[in-house]
């Protein structure tokens, strides 16, 4: 864009000097006290090379215009790719935020599992007390059966 606002300054400038030069031959004339048919022919050649310069200098803002709408291209891939490759990391970190969230699911599953292991283990601790007690109950018993039968074995 830089280019074209020089090249179009340029444009107006050369111009600006041809008009310039065009309507005020007579007075340059007068300025030297010559004749005006000496300087028509000087003019001409000023006004050639003026546009051969002003041509050369619009090839150039040509060429530099072009190179600046090739960098701009580059330009606009990359900012495509960098959006492309942003929207690859958007979606890995979608995949990774799903897979947290199935590994937290699955701590909560091991964390019920290992809940309910803990309570089977107290009902089976439990389940072990009442044996107990009841074996000491037995062997209360078998005691007193055992007394018992000491007792029927002294009577006979």
């Amino acid at each position: 864009m830089a280019f074209n606002i020089r090249h179009q300054h340029g444009q107006e400038f050369m111009t600006f000097a041809l008009i310039f030069i065009a309507n005020h031959i007579d007075k340059i004339h007068i300025l030297t006290n010559e004749t005006a048919l000496p300087l028509i022919p000087r003019a001409i050649s000023l006004a050639a090379i003026l546009n051969s310069v002003a041509a050369f200098l619009n090839s150039v803002a040509a060429i530099l215009n072009s190179i600046a709408a090739f960098l701009n291209s580059i330009v606009a891939i990359l900012n495509s790719v960098a959006a492309f490759l942003n929207s690859i990391v958007a979606i890995l970190n979608s995949i990774a935020a799903f897979l947290n969230s199935i590994a937290a699911f699955l701590n909560s599953i091991v964390a019920f599992l290992n809940s309910i292991a803990a309570f089977l283990n107290s009902i089976a601790a439990f389940l072990n007390s009442i044996v107990a007690i009841l074996n000491s109950i037995a062997a209360f018993l078998n005691s007193i059966v055992a007394i018992l039968r000491g007792c029927l074995k002294s009577h006979d």
